[in-house]
């Protein structure tokens, strides 16, 4: 799998598949799913939100459940004991991620 954002990444905000100037790699993308390094999005995150002068209240795993309660991210195999992370082989190495479904970022808002 590559780090190459699918066609409908334009969709997503996506242009093109060069990085942008400065930004931070968070993980990679398929057709359906988008791969994201949870340690380093919840840096980047955590960082976006200070520079703005607030905090964000909530500790990984609490994060990650409400995201998996949710829909938002699909639960891990052993996501009764907590852990809502999946191991991939990514470029040819073992990554733990959280998985994004790709149409559940694109759904209209159910209370428009």
């Amino acid at each position: 799998m590559a780090g190459v954002p699918p066609q409908a990444g334009e969709s997503l905000g996506w242009e093109g598949t060069d990085p942008a100037k400065n930004a931070e790699f968070v993980g990679w993308a398929d057709e359906s799913t988008i791969y994201l390094m949870h340690e380093t999005v919840l840096r980047v995150v955590n960082e976006a939100i200070r520079r703005q002068g607030d905090f964000l209240s909530l500790g990984r795993n609490e994060m990650l459940a409400a995201l998996a309660r949710e829909g938002f991210i699909l639960p891990g195999k052993d996501s009764q004991s907590g852990r809502n992370t999946h191991v991939k082989k990514i470029q040819g190495s073992a990554k733990r991620v959280i998985c994004l479904p790709v149409n559940k970022l694109s759904q209209e808002d159910e209370n428009s």
